[in-house]
């Protein structure tokens, strides 16, 4: 343990292999205050873009051990707030989902882009 009494954890999933492979990267470590944080800063350092998490919400969407969960998240760049939503069995890559939609509404505002896509699953 360190000091302070935390224990320090390794989280692997999909989320974090499948944003290594999108990038063509190898794998990079990126610390957090759980697995959700550490997806969030790992597509922070990808994308060179920084958001504060306002809102966090998870619903599942099915039921049973393989549910399907929803993420629902609002991040706040330079100021305005953004919205994401995202689905998958694995609650750390339906966040992921959600904070990469976040990023691109928002990045496609910037380029004066009309982004009005439908949400894949």
């Amino acid at each position: 343990m360190r000091p302070g009494g935390a224990a320090s954890v390794v989280v692997a999933n999909r989320a974090a292999a499948g944003l290594a492979r999108a990038l063509g990267a190898g794998a990079h470590a990126h610390v957090g205050e759980g697995p959700v944080d550490a997806v969030f800063r790992a597509i922070d350092a990808a994308t060179n873009i920084k958001g504060r998490l306002t809102d966090f919400r998870i619903d599942a969407v099915t039921g049973g051990k393989d549910a399907l969960g929803e993420v629902r998240i609002s991040v706040e760049f330079e100021g305005a707030g953004y919205a994401g939503r995202g689905l998958s069995q694995d609650v750390v890559e339906a966040a992921a989902r959600a904070y990469v939609r976040a990023v691109n509404v928002y990045t496609a505002g910037m380029v004066g882009a009309r982004w009005d896509a439908q949400v894949a699953p």
